[in-house]
């Protein structure tokens, strides 16, 4: 595994809850969609295999560049070589939104897409002790909003952005550096740059 160098200063993020999510876009282009599925399924397998049978959301469009971690200037890679075109093919995609598809994906869980409204309301029932929890999202105990993934030209790098919420104190935001080796995407490294606790 190769040991990537980075340096994030960031400013203390806003609240999932509170955070103005994208509006619907177009699908994921047809040149991405097969590797952006295979990652986003890779990460969320091995997220989700700590706790099988709880309950998760995504929110179905994926974050654009305003305010995003990867778009702060205090941002710096030491590897320029292996992940700089796939970073600046990450900030070149998150100027738009684009809309996740249910059935592209490929693993296990009990998982649902939710617009922005509903990420929204299950946000703030997240912030409800879970005795006091009702309606359809009372359930969901993990939200899930991700990045476009971006590719060097080779297409044998990516790096995508990860940000869970499970309550006001709970969940962080990750960068993950993934190589594809022998046809399958790996991680490299991946990085914190946002913690709620």
């Amino acid at each position: 595994m190769r040991k990537l160098a980075a340096i994030f200063l960031l400013a203390a993020a806003p609240c999932f809850a509170g955070r103005r999510v994208p509006a619907a876009g177009p699908p994921i282009a047809k040149a991405d969609r097969a590797d952006a599925y295979a990652i986003y399924s890779f990460l969320f397998t091995r997220e989700w295999a700590q706790a099988p049978k709880t309950r998760y959301a995504i929110v179905e469009n994926t974050l654009s560049a305003a305010g995003a971690p990867w778009e702060q200037p205090q941002l710096a890679l030491d590897e320029q070589a292996f992940y700089g075109a796939a970073l600046a093919d990450l900030r070149q995609k998150a100027r738009s939104s684009y809309s996740l598809e249910k059935g592209r994906f490929k693993m296990r869980g009990h998982y649902v897409l939710l617009s922005a409204p509903e990420m929204r309301a299950a946000a703030e029932m997240m912030s409800v002790a879970a005795a006091k929890r009702t309606g359809p999202y009372k359930k969901i105990q993990m939200l899930y909003q991700i990045s476009p993934v971006g590719f060097n030209a080779a297409r044998d790098r990516a790096i995508v952005y990860m940000e869970d919420f499970c309550g006001p104190l709970c969940g962080g935001g990750r960068l993950h550096f993934l190589a594809k080796t022998n046809g399958r995407w790996n991680e490299e490294q991946v990085v914190s740059i946002l913690q709620r606790s």
